[in-house]
């Protein structure tokens, strides 16, 4: 099972049966519906998008372009961070897991979030904006509880995170509806989800950073002497710039420089907190360099966004925006499924080829928008969407088979391999 060969396999063989069941294996880990829902979304709203830059399918007229972006974060970005959460939050707090028949009504309660923006007519895309606030709200109502009773609260600023997507997502609803400008709630949303991910990744880099290390240090190889952490000032000074960055987006419309000088602010922010992941040849390992790779898209996309902002143009702008989406949240979200999408079925980190080489499909498409946003010819988009949606198929490929169903250590949950000790 080390090796993650032939884990998949096993598992295969069993479970399967109806999945609207309460005892079917899909329920009985958080992680496994909403994860496959993230992935579902990022394949079909992807492939669809697609069919309007290639053939040149027509959208229908209440359907506006931004579509695709708003639909990937609605439904793919929602769901990554309920399957997150729902399975992190009961390990970070030492409390029971969530029951399963909660999970159920939460991922029906998400379901909206996901379908809402296929919707044909005017009004779909407010009424998805208020199901995503309204089931971040009710996310929210179940994180609180056990984040505010631990000693000392180290998880609280999840919630900040929460709350941040929810004004967002209100802010942007109340402009659709109004038939306003909605960019500025866009990228407000999407430097949420960027703030949310680092405060994720702090949590999961810690454990994985420093097991590279300690991997290193067995083999009898030079490691620093302290171990790896996140630091929370630089943290919540890269969260606060990017907060203060899509305010001034929303506030100082009129001043594209002001908000021009805070993503180059933001950027600067997020180079320093990536100067806490300098612990030499660990890591280079495959695991931390992949999670490294998030942190270093999200300084270049805000780098990128703020020269635009300054005055080299509207490309620019694009091209800081798609890398922070796909090189930034889009591999984090791939990454988490990577990591805690197996160890929280019971299996061993997967240390097969395949998933660097989906993870630089994903860093591809990253790397096409951006060039298509600066000039490049209209087919990178088309290749930029192929790649990521190849990168995803791969995940779900390999994914499916533990997440559909029941573990092949025989226990039921969300706990980690029992020889997962390092």
């Amino acid at each position: 099972m080390r090796n993650g060969v032939g884990d998949a396999g096993g598992v295969s063989r069993v479970g399967g049966g109806n999945p609207l069941r309460a005892e079917h294996p899909l329920w009985q880990c958080a992680l496994r519906p909403f994860f496959l829902g993230a992935l579902a979304v990022a394949i079909a709203v992807m492939a669809a998008w697609l069919l309007v830059l290639g053939p040149g399918l027509a959208l229908p007229a209440a359907m506006h372009p931004r579509w695709h972006g708003l639909g990937l974060m609605l439904g793919m970005g929602i769901a990554a961070v309920a399957g997150f959460l729902f399975t992190a939050v009961p390990e970070f707090t030492s409390s029971p897991e969530f029951e399963e028949s909660l999970l159920r009504r939460g991922f029906v309660f998400w379901l909206p979030c996901a379908l809402l923006p296929w919707l044909p007519w005017p009004g779909a895309e407010a009424l998805a904006a208020l199901a995503g606030a309204g089931f971040l709200a009710w996310l929210s109502a179940q994180m609180l509880p056990r984040l505010w009773q631990q000693d000392g609260r180290p998880h609280l600023e999840l919630t900040i995170g929460l709350i941040a997507l929810q004004a967002a997502l209100l802010g942007l609803a109340q402009a659709l509806w109004r038939g306003q400008a909605v960019s500025a709630w866009l990228d407000a949303l999407l430097l949420a989800f960027a703030g949310l991910t680092i405060l994720a990744l702090s949590r999961i880099s810690m454990r994985i950073v420093n097991r590279a290390i300690d991997a290193r240090r067995d083999a009898g190889l030079p490691v620093p002497e302290d171990p790896y952490l996140a630091r929370p000032p630089r943290r919540r000074l890269a969260l606060a710039l990017l907060a203060a960055q899509a305010l001034a987006g929303l506030l100082l419309p009129e001043v594209p420089r002001v908000q021009g000088w805070l993503a180059l602010s933001s950027a600067a922010a997020l180079a320093a907190l990536l100067g806490d992941w300098h612990v030499g040849r660990a890591l280079f390992r495959r695991w931390p360099f992949l999670l490294h790779l998030v942190y270093l898209s999200l300084c270049a996309g805000c780098g990128l966004w703020g020269l635009g902002q300054l005055g080299l143009g509207g490309g620019w702008v694009s091209a800081g925006r798609h890398l922070v989406a796909v090189g930034g949240f889009g591999l984090a979200i791939f990454m988490v499924m990577a990591i805690a999408g197996r160890t929280h079925v019971g299996v061993a980190l997967d240390e097969r080829p395949w998933l660097p080489a989906a993870a630089t499909l994903l860093l591809a498409a990253a790397a096409l928008r951006v060039a298509a946003a600066l000039g490049g010819p209209w087919q990178m988009l088309l290749a930029a969407g192929l790649a990521w949606m190849l990168g995803f198929a791969w995940m779900a490929v390999r994914s499916l088979p533990l997440w559909w169903c029941p573990r092949a250590d025989g226990l039921r949950g969300c706990q980690e391999p029992l020889d997962e000790d390092d």
